[in-house]
Order: structure tokens, then sequence, then C-alpha cells
């Protein structure tokens, strides 16, 4: 039975979700048998991919990238091969005249404020939209973005949309989104801003909060026993999952979900 250690707990609410220990919600989650094994088919292969990029060796987006995807459970993936492989293709179409210059890779999520910093915002969205077509949903381009950008895309989709339910956006931030870029207005009618509140919840997080719960998910015992470069799971997941990626994993939990 693991012991239990003294550390600093950080909670977060998200949306209307109260979530009284981010780091021990993290290690629930790399605990789940339905979950422990993602880190690996999922972070860990899109952090290889990432390396291989700054090395020079391969482009942002790969076959693995849109495998990925299917790991994270997005079921427009998961309608199997020859669907898989339209999948790449139309990313891969899109990849090399995207924007990436737009958006270096210490752009944060949180740092895309919509008001306060609206270039970086603009630029995330000009991304985004890059890859936005009728028939490749949101949702999946935010799981294949993620993988390249994962300090700056979240991995947005109709579960986390449900704990989102409800939430206003700010009318000073609709009403920036309108008067610079109408042109980048989706759906019909006007930006819905699904991430917004989203990032609003993270912004609050100290960089002392962040830090903290680092420092948690590397303590707390971790029954998940999966080797990641010679580093438990939990270790590994401390030192190299973005922000992002570790509150997705709460929300997640947080939602009575897992992926």
């Amino acid at each position: 039975m693991p012991v239990p250690v003294a550390y600093t707990k950080v909670p977060i609410t998200l949306g209307a979700k109260f979530v009284p220990d981010v780091a021990a919600e993290v290690i629930a989650y790399l605990d789940a048998p339905n979950t422990s094994g993602r880190i690996v088919d999922y972070d860990y292969a899109a952090w290889k991919r990432r390396q291989a990029f700054k090395d020079g060796a391969a482009p942002r987006i790969t076959m693995g990238t849109i495998e990925s995807a299917d790991n994270l459970m997005a079921q427009w993936f998961r309608l199997g091969g020859d669907y898989m492989n339209k999948a790449f293709l139309y990313f891969d179409e899109r990849q090399h005249d995207a924007p990436w210059e737009l958006v270096p890779d210490d752009t944060t999520f949180i740092g895309a404020d919509p008001v306060e910093n609206w270039d970086v915002y603009e630029n995330m969205s000009q991304l985004w939209y890059h890859f936005r077509d009728t028939n490749f949903g949101p949702a999946r381009v935010n799981k294949v973005l993620h993988q390249v950008l994962p300090d700056l895309m979240p991995i947005f989709d109709s579960f986390l949309e449900g704990i989102y339910e409800g939430r206003s956006v700010k009318k000073e931030v609709i009403a920036a989104r309108k008067s610079k870029r109408p042109d980048y207005m989706w759906p019909k009618g006007g930006d819905t801003f699904l991430w917004e509140p989203f990032r609003v919840d993270m912004a609050k997080l100290s960089e002392d909060d962040i830090a903290h719960i680092r420092a948690g998910i590397k303590s707390v015992p971790c029954a998940n026993t999966t080797k990641i470069d010679g580093h438990p799971a939990n270790v590994w997941a401390a030192d190299n999952l973005s922000l992002v990626r570790i509150i997705d994993m709460v929300a997640w939990r947080a939602g009575g979900g897992a992926r």
C-alpha cells in the first residue's frame, strides 16, 4: 500500500467543478486501468516527435500524430485505416503553409488573453483556423495541434464544453474579437470562445502553484509501474507534461471521464 506523503496541495475550480488537489487527481489518472498506458501511447509519443522536429528530422504533423489523436479517444479518428489516411493527408497538406512562425514554442495558453494580449490570442486563432474545416471538427483540430504545441493548444472537446456549459464570456472579450478580426469568426454569427473560460480558470494558478503541482505529482505515491526513459511515469509526467495537459487530465477526472 503506498505511503501518504506530505506536500503542498493546490486546488483548482474548473467551471462548476471544485478540485481540492490537482496533483492527486493527476496520480489517479495515471493509476486508472483505462488510462495508465496513455502517457506512453499519447504523451511520450508526441514528446518524441516534438524533439525530432526540433532536431530537423521530422515535420510537425506525422501519421504518428494522427495515431496519437486516436489514442485520445477521438471517435472521428477511430473509423479505421482509410479515414486515418485521409485525416493525415488533410493535415499534412495544410501544415506546409501554416503560419507556425506566429506562435513560437514558448507561447502559452494562459498568456493568450484576448483582451490583455491580443496579438498572442490572434496568432493562436489564425493558426487554429488555418486547419479548421467543416469536414474536420474543432475537437479533432485541438487534439492534433495540442501535440505540436502542448503549452498553447487546449484539448477542448464536447466533454470540456459540458463542464463549461452555461459559462458566459465577458462582453469586452467578444467585442474585441468581433472588432479586430471578423473574418475569423466561427461559427456563423460569432466566435463562441468555448475555451476562454477554461483559460481564465487556469490563469488563476500562480507560478508557485504550478511548482507545487509538479512537485506533488512527483511525490504522491503512484501505483503505475510504467517507466519512461528510465523514470517512473509520474516523475516523467511532472517534468515533461505541459500545464495544459496536466489540467486536462484533472478536468476529465473532475467530470467523471478518463482519457
